[in-house]
C-alpha cells in the first residue's frame, strides 16, 4: 500500500518493542501494550497500525519510548 520510511532523527535506533500506548482514552485496549504487538495482533505493519491508531483516536494518544541502554546511546552518539 505504501513504502515504509526510513527513520532518522529522534526515532533513529528505537525498535517497535521499545515503544508502549501509555495513554488511549478513546481506546483504552491499547494501553499498557507495545506498538509491534499491537501491529501483529491486527496483521498490519507497524507504520500502518500507528496511522490508523493515530487516525481513529484523533491523535489523542500517547507513547513511552523505552529507549536508554547503553548500546542506544552509543548509537544515538554516533549518529551524524
Amino acid at each position: 500500500m505504501f513504502r515504509e520510511p526510513e527513520i532518522r532523527g529522534f526515532a533513529c535506533g528505537f525498535e517497535w518493542h521499545d515503544i508502549l500506548i501509555a495513554s488511549s482514552p478513546q481506546n483504552t485496549e491499547y494501553e499498557g501494550r507495545y506498538v509491534s504487538d499491537l501491529a501483529a495482533q491486527a496483521d498490519k505493519s507497524p507504520y500502518a497500525w500507528l496511522f490508523g491508531a493515530l487516525l481513529e483516536t484523533e491523535l489523542d494518544i500517547s507513547m513511552a519510548v523505552f529507549g536508554v541502554s547503553g548500546e542506544n546511546r552509543q548509537r544515538q552518539f554516533s549518529y551524524p
